[in-house]
């Protein structure tokens, strides 16, 4: 990349180097994403969906998808078994979506206390306790927080 093209991708897009040759504009906060890249998208409300039907069909996130989710962040996609999941902010099981703006690179520990949340906004939202949408914005807000 010239010296121009650098120019360009510091001023016009915002990123900061990462490292020889990439470019991040993305940072973890703490246990939660970066709320500008990863606000969160939903694919559905539909309750049916969501209380009727497993995520094993609507899971499509492809091995360039994983690697540019890696890549915004900052973070080599070549991590060892168990550092790093690919994560859904708003889960499938809510209705969530597999675009890249609701998907982040979330470190361990914290993939099994995530899941805790997500089935409980589940069992919430599928016993009418809780509408799709508020448990949807709950965990896009801050998942550490959302099930209380």
């Amino acid at each position: 990349m010239g010296p121009i093209a650098w120019l360009v991708a510091i001023l016009v897009l915002g990123w900061t180097p990462s490292g020889p040759g990439s470019f991040s504009h993305c940072r973890v906060n703490g246990r939660l994403p970066d709320g500008a890249c990863t606000p969160g998208a939903v694919q559905t409300s539909d309750l049916r969906v969501i209380c009727g039907s497993s995520t094993r069909g609507r899971r499509m996130v492809s091995r360039d998808l994983r690697r540019r989710v890696f890549a915004d962040y900052g973070i080599s996609p070549r991590q060892p078994p168990g550092a790093y999941e690919i994560d859904h902010l708003v889960p499938l099981e809510l209705g969530g979506s597999n675009a890249i703006a609701n998907l982040w690179p979330q470190a361990a520990p914290g993939f099994r206390d995530k899941d805790q949340v997500e089935n409980t906004l589940h069992a919430r939202v599928c016993s009418g306790s809780m509408t799709p949408a508020a448990a949807q914005r709950a965990i896009a807000a801050d998942w550490m927080t959302a099930a209380k």
